[in-house]
Order: structure tokens, then C-alpha cells, then sequence
């Protein structure tokens, strides 16, 4: 089995090269036309969801899908904090869960793949990340009452599959051989992205939790 240490070798040495992709939604279009339904907290709906899909050809086409939520933020900061904390007031939040698989993957199980071809999807996952992040952070769009808000990344959940063809709800699979590539190729590439998040393991989870910095957001 391959190791951490030879994983981040291979990928830091620019071998996997992204396949081709293409954005099948335009993230940015997608949030100004659902922002507009964003009502205040206490008067309806505050928070809406929506899927961006791209695909990406290699041996096989893959199917990564962007699954959206957006809601309005309020005032909030952490016990002890100065009132100068994040403070998402007058600010979309986006928070998104990141999920690929081929295209006749509907039992959400991945197939087995050289390990090449699993580091070029990973780099085109990193791709439209960084596609899609570009399109709406600082996004400004209109919600409910015709206010403007600015879009902000808030929050990226991405879930590795099992290395068995077993059910996908078996548990969690952070620990799996592709959990521990993606995990290498996460951390060898988020810091392309125009802000600091960082990786949340931490809780029994089953998908890795990319929190976004809150001091890293200048209003």
C-alpha cells in the first residue's frame, strides 16, 4: 500500500495533470437568480439549496456536483471575541457539499482506477473548486426586499467513497486508501484557493469539513 509521504511525493511533483472539464451550470448565474428568495430570519424562507454540476472526461466521464446551500447571514461572534469577530451581516453564505462520481454511478460507488487516474480527478476536482469559488466569492446579488448582499464562502464538505464495493452508508471511510489521497491532495492544494480554510476531521464524521477562516474575510 502506498504511503502518506509517497502520496504527497507524487502529487507535489506536478504528475497529475486535470482532466478536461467543463461547468455545466454557472455557479455565479445559479445564486443571483436563487438569492432573491432569501427572506430576513422570522419571515420565511431565509435559506435555499441548489446543485452546480461539471463534468470532467478521463477514461470514463465524471459527473461533480456542487450541492448548494445559500442562506442570509446575521450578526453572531464567539463568546469572548471582539466585537469586531465575523460578522456575516448583510452577506450570503455558502456553504457546499462536493461529491464525483461516473456518470452511470447511481449506487454513488466509485470504481477501481490506477492511482494516476484518481490523483488527474482530484486535480480537476481542485479545478472546479477553484472555479467555482471564483465565481461567488464576493459575488454581490439581490435577495428578498431588493437589499444587496455579498456572497461568501463559508463552508466546502467533500465525502471520499469506500474502497469496497460495499454500501457507501457502511461508515465512515475517512481512513480508507482514497480518504487518505484526498485528505494529502486537500491539504497540498487549498491554499491556491483566495482565502484560508482549513480541514476539520476532528467530529465522527464521514466527509472532510473545509471551514472557512473567518479572519481571513475583510468586509
Amino acid at each position: 500500500m502506498m504511503k502518506l509521504t509517497e502520496i504527497l511525493k507524487e502529487i507535489g511533483e506536478g504528475t497529475a495533470q486535470p482532466f478536461k472539464w467543463r461547468a455545466v451550470d454557472k455557479a455565479d448565474q445559479k445564486i443571483i437568480t436563487h438569492a432573491k428568495s432569501l427572506q430576513p430570519f422570522g419571515s420565511g424562507e431565509h435559506k435555499t439549496q441548489f446543485r452546480v454540476t461539471y463534468l470532467a472526461q478521463g477514461t470514463v466521464l465524471y459527473n461533480i456536483s456542487f450541492l448548494t446551500v445559500i442562506r442570509r447571514g446575521i450578526h453572531f461572534k464567539k463568546p469572548g471575541a471582539p466585537e469586531t469577530a465575523w460578522s456575516p451581516n448583510g452577506k450570503v453564505l455558502v456553504d457546499a457539499n462536493i461529491s464525483f462520481s461516473t456518470m452511470n454511478d447511481a449506487d454513488d460507488k466509485m470504481p477501481e482506477t490506477n492511482l494516476n487516474e484518481q490523483y488527474r480527478l482530484m486535480a480537476t476536482v481542485m479545478e472546479c473548486i477553484d472555479d467555482y469559488v471564483k465565481r461567488i466569492e464576493g459575488l454581490k446579488v439581490e435577495v428578498a426586499g431588493g437589499k444587496e448582499h455579498t456572497c461568501v464562502i463559508y463552508k466546502l464538505y467533500i465525502v471520499p467513497k469506500s474502497d469496497e464495493e460495499s454500501d457507501f452508508t457502511s461508515g465512515p471511510q475517512l481512513d480508507s486508501s482514497r480518504g487518505r489521497m484526498y485528505k494529502a491532495f486537500l491539504q497540498k492544494n487549498l491554499n491556491k484557493l483566495p482565502f484560508k480554510m482549513t480541514i476539520d476531521t476532528a467530529s465522527d464524521n464521514d466527509y472532510f469539513e473545509l471551514v472557512r477562516d473567518t479572519d481571513s474575510y475583510k468586509p
